[in-house]
């Protein structure tokens, strides 16, 4: 059985002291993120955190003590206090080393049942005092501290490509923290909140949080400029296309096998055929519709397109034009690519920060999961002609390569983008999502009205409830149109808004309407560890403060129709 020594030395290969020659585990490491990557391991591996011992009740009657030291007010001043040292001084503050060597000590201890409580003890401890001292980090703090400023230059010089790492720097910033663990044994990034429901090791831990090894996925975590980050996020949701046909679906190769399933491809019919006219094509009707927005909200901040609205050499070229809107800092588009590894098609979102009048950095991030249309479906988006209601149908694209993003929008608040079935499936995007806690989640979607009953408000209600997260949900209209059936009313719930509250909002489009304009409002919530530690209400909680429908002022022909 794996011993505590084991997992020290697996997870800090050269020791605790990047860059020297020794790879001894004697000092605990001086940057906290390593600290927390190797506490957290341990208690994640052993569970000890489930232990009695740390329920908050008291010990056992005979125990010879009336109340467990942990989680009292002693450890709780004591981790605070020792957690601010260390972030103001980047020294290993006295309490932070003991507890090391006490995990040290205990080397020969097995992982599991048979880890003693007191490297149970050491282990839970170091992990608050390295998380108090991560406090900010990630973000851009009112109040920086070396670490904090640190790490937030290490992110800037990234977007900027305008240095190389320098010795000691974090490796890959936007994959993990760690300098001293490598990204193949354990990834620590940030985190906007801490759970509040479940006893888990999300619920450890305000500041950071422990992530797999970059195998299955890999997460990155990117910062804006907040310079730019006052007042309200004003989000244009365009559910484009706005028609849908027939042939957008189209049949594919047969599974080899007793399945007797199939493989479908989408065809974005709703795009001009020639490539040079898609970019003015999609750009004209964007820009209008956020010149009209602004006269209703002041500015608009972002920018979302629904799943697969767009081509990949479409979305960069319309990218580079909305990027000289001035107040305009995100666009989010799904798109379609092809895959260079394996030359199969991919479903991706394409999201980009714009800044000065070009696009100052982009990120890909592919679905994790193929959309599956079964009968029900089939006959619902009447594809009936194309596609073989009897069988099962399978979106054909490559699903390799699994990656998270989270870019700080505002401050102390992040948005994670998820496309459509990855709001459903649980494996791999969800774990990764309700440890680091996005204050926002967008899924885009190719799917029927969102509607709270229905499945997107099901899964957004989830996170809404754990992690927390606000969610938003965005189809095209043409996709909610085909499941109507001649002469029936047609739907307009374009989106659906769910939070913390528990309350939803099915946001519909009124018709002669292009797109909705939703102003979402900031504010603070205190939160609170599995341990008892407070955040000091440094959470932040969206809220949908408005939703205005906004029309194209001079519609053309393809539009009015």
């Amino acid at each position: 059985m794996p011993t505590v020594g084991d997992l020290l030395r697996y997870v800090l290969p050269v020791g605790t002291v990047p860059g020297s020659a020794s790879t001894s585990l004697a000092s605990c490491p001086v940057w906290p993120p390593d600290a927390f990557a190797a506490a957290a391991t341990l208690v994640e591996r052993s569970a000890c955190y489930t232990r009695d011992r740390y329920s908050g009740r008291g010990l056992p009657r005979g125990s010879g003590a009336r109340w467990s030291p942990y989680f009292g007010l002693e450890y709780l001043a004591r981790t605070d206090a020792a957690g601010a040292r260390w972030r103001s001084e980047m020294r290993v503050p006295d309490e932070a080393q003991k507890a090391w060597e006490t995990i040290v000590a205990g080397e020969t201890d097995p992982i599991g049942p048979e880890t003693s409580d007191a490297v149970a003890d050491a282990a839970i401890e170091l992990l608050a005092i390295a998380d108090e001292a991560c406090e900010g980090i990630g973000f851009a703090p009112e109040h920086p501290s070396p670490i904090t400023s640190f790490v937030l230059e290490e992110h800037l010089r990234f977007v900027s490509r305008t240095a190389a790492a320098s010795v000691g720097a974090i490796p890959d910033v936007r994959v993990s923290l760690c300098i001293a663990v490598p990204h193949d044994r354990a990834c620590v990034q940030p985190k906007s909140r801490a759970a509040q429901v479940g006893c888990a090791m999300r619920a450890l831990s305000h500041h950071v949080a422990l992530l797999p090894a970059k195998h299955e996925i890999e997460t990155r975590w990117m910062v804006g400029d907040l310079d730019r980050a006052q007042g309200p996020f004003n989000l244009l949701c365009v559910p484009f296309p706005y028609r849908m046909r027939g042939d957008a679906i189209e049949a594919g190769p047969l599974v080899q096998g007793a399945s007797g399933a199939g493989h479908f491809r989408v065809k974005q019919t709703w795009l001009p055929e020639k490539d040079k006219d898609r970019v003015a094509f999609v750009a004209d009707l964007v820009r209008e519709l956020v010149r009209v927005s602004e006269r209703e909200v002041g500015q608009v901040h972002g920018v979302v397109l629904p799943e697969l609205a767009l081509d990949s050499p479409t979305v960069r070229g319309v990218a580079k034009e909305l990027a000289k809107l001035p107040s305009l800092e995100l666009f989010i588009a799904g798109t379609s690519a092809i895959y260079p590894k394996s030359g199969a098609p991919r479903n991706l979102v394409f999201a980009s920060l714009l800044e000065g009048g070009e696009v100052r950095t982009h990120w890909w991030q592919s679905k994790h999961h193929r959309w599956r249309l079964d009968e029900g479906q089939i006959r619902r988006y009447h594809l009936g002609h194309t596609l073989d209601p009897a069988r099962r149908w399978w979106e054909d694209i490559d699903v390799d390569d699994r990656q998270l993003s989270l870019y700080v929008f505002r401050p102390d608040a992040s948005i994670a983008v998820l496309v459509c079935e990855d709001l459903a499936r649980i494996d791999p995007v969800q774990p990764v999502l309700r440890a680091m806690g996005p204050s926002l989640v967008i899924a885009v979607l190719m799917d029927g009205p969102q509607l709270d009953r229905r499945w997107p408000g099901r899964y957004a209600g989830a996170l809404a409830d754990d992690p927390g997260s606000s969610v938003l949900t965005l189809t095209s209209l043409g996709m909610m149109e085909r499941s109507v059936m001649p002469g029936e009313t047609e739907p307009r719930q374009v989106a659906l808004w769910k939070d913390a509250s528990g309350q939803a909002r099915e946001l519909s489009l009124p018709r002669g309407a292009h797109g909705l304009v939703l102003s979402l409002d900031a504010s603070r919530e205190e939160r609170w560890t599995l341990d008892g530690r407070t955040d000091r209400g440094r959470t932040v909680r969206l809220s949908l403060g408005a939703v205005r429908a906004v029309a194209h002022p001079s519609p053309p022909a393809w539009l009015s129709a």
